[in-house]
């Protein structure tokens, strides 16, 4: 039964894709492959459909965002008798209550199946911009199966730096296409590092790919779609993670790849003061953002009280009764502690609400994703790569790696810090200071945005969770749990320990 679900699975996702006018004739069930991946316009339909995995309600349409953050300490959850019940297993980081986005091997079948049609001469080419569309199809689906395989093994194992008791498994890293129950492999769990080496060659031939269109990103100034840029960005990312104690080479690759991804004529200078929260309550894209999910008018939406802005504000009327939203989990003591509340420009970010039931004091809510598209509640872009995430890569690199240089890593943490209206560092600020207020830094610019579990685990670091309760890097719950039913339908899978 297990084999015939999965068969299921794999074959929707060889024969799904999300623009069906070019094909109005057939129906879904009388697609093939063949038919699919003919041209150049289905094969673009196709990456489309992989695209929209993006918007999934389990992946960055919300609880990757929301749940590294509430899994770790720069959230908390509003008092029980005044929000919607959601969010508290991982809270309080109950065992199994994690992450989940093992469903992510379904759309990479079809980046598989996609890119063996382009490696084949499948799809027909008919002109010179035939060909560059090709070819950035090509090295959008890299980029989109590098993403998915990062997500994937930061969620489900550990940092290469930080193996706890010599378990080292990543997750299954698969290249080859399957259409048939004949096809159907199953893998075993190689190991951490040969899925970071797997991650950086798709990277590098994504990056190729993009570069050979003959455009400086390989796509015009279009954020809601992979470009070289975020390609770049991506990688700087990866050596970011993959630099450590027992990688130290890596931080120069991370500094090359950010300043690579700054300097493309894609990223535009990061904005400054008041027009910094702009970017995030009024524009309809973010200025900043190298890559970000687009939900495209209400058949996209998530609904009011599911998309993010649900779970992080709520809209209330005159009387102050609730609308839409639960404003379930908002920022928590510690998180609010390490902002300069007079000075900075992100601090107006989060928003101070009425004292709500059984609340001892007012709570702030972030507005980091407040419906600016059409004004319509929770209906707002969700950035992934943000280019002040490059500054602070940059920075990290030149202060952690081999040959540290105090004075860059400084000037980039100051380009951060001055357009949100703090005072810059100066010469003062070195050494252990210096690496504190790195860290300080990047917590406070990267909040609710997804990236604090991983910025803790990364470093082999404890969560502090809000209100003293401590879950240490060797717990097993740092770790997200493989889904049942996957280890039960694949001997070869092992799960991680604990569980």
């Amino acid at each position: 039964m297990r084999l015939k679900i999965f068969l299921s699975l794999i074959l929707t996702a060889a024969i799904g894709f999300s623009c069906e006018e070019s094909l109005e004739v057939k129906t879904r069930s009388q697609l093939t492959e063949e038919l699919v991946l003919k041209d150049v316009t289905t094969a673009q339909s196709f990456l489309n459909g992989i695209l929209a995995t993006m918007r999934n309600g389990a992946y960055y349409g919300n609880n990757f965002v929301l749940f590294p953050e509430l899994l770790a300490d720069n959230c908390k959850l509003v008092n029980a008798g005044d929000r919607s019940g959601r969010g508290l297993n991982q809270s309080i980081n109950l065992s199994g209550a994690h992450i989940n986005i093992w469903f992510l091997y379904q759309p990479m079948n079809r980046i598989n199946i996609l890119l063996d049609a382009i490696n084949s001469g499948d799809i027909v080419i008919t002109s010179q911009a035939d060909a560059i569309t090709v070819n950035r199809v090509k090295a959008q689906a890299l980029f989109m199966r590098a993403l998915f395989y990062f997500d994937l093994v930061r969620t489900y194992a550990h940092n290469p730096n930080y193996i706890i008791n010599n378990w080292d498994k990543g997750v299954p890293y698969i290249t080859e296409p399957v259409r048939s129950k004949d096809e159907i492999a199953f893998p075993n769990r190689p190991t951490i590092l040969s899925n970071y080496e797997a991650i950086e060659s798709d990277l590098l031939a994504a990056i190729d790919a993009f570069t050979a269109t003959g455009s400086p990103n390989g796509v015009t100034v279009n954020r809601n779609v992979p470009s070289r840029a975020a390609a770049q960005a991506l990688l700087a990312r990866v050596y970011l993670y993959w630099a450590g104690p027992l990688y130290p080479e890596k931080y120069a690759l991370a500094s090359q790849y950010a300043t690579e991804a700054i300097n493309s004529a894609f990223a535009v200078p990061v904005a400054n003061g008041a027009a910094l929260n702009t970017q995030w309550t009024v524009n309809t894209v973010n200025a900043e953002s190298i890559f970000e999910v687009a939900f495209n008018g209400n058949a996209e939406n998530l609904g009011g009280d599911n998309a993010l802005q649900g779970w992080y504000t709520r809209q209330v009327n005159a009387a102050g009764q609730r609308v839409t939203g639960w404003g379930d989990v908002i920022a928590s003591d510690e998180l609010l502690a390490e902002y300069n509340q007079t000075l900075d420009a992100r601090f107006t970010l989060l928003t101070q609400r009425a004292v709500r039931d059984f609340e001892p004091v007012a709570s702030r809510e972030t507005r980091k994703y407040n419906a600016i598209t059409g004004a319509v509640f929770g209906l707002d872009n969700v950035p992934v790569i943000l280019i002040p995430e490059m500054y602070l890569i940059r920075a990290e690199a030149n202060l952690l790696g081999a040959a540290p240089d105090e004075n860059a890593a400084r000037a980039d943490l100051n380009i951060v810090r001055t357009r949100c209206g703090l005072t810059a560092l100066d010469g003062t600020t070195t050494g252990a200071a210096l690496v504190t207020e790195l860290f300080a830094e990047r917590r406070r610019e990267l909040a609710f945005e997804g990236h604090r579990l991983f910025d803790l685990t990364r470093r082999g670091l404890d969560v502090l969770k809000p209100g003293g309760n401590v879950i240490e890097y060797e717990d097993f719950r740092v770790l997200a749990n493989i889904p049942l039913a996957e280890i039960q339908g694949n001997v070869n899978l092992e799960q991680n320990p604990g569980y």
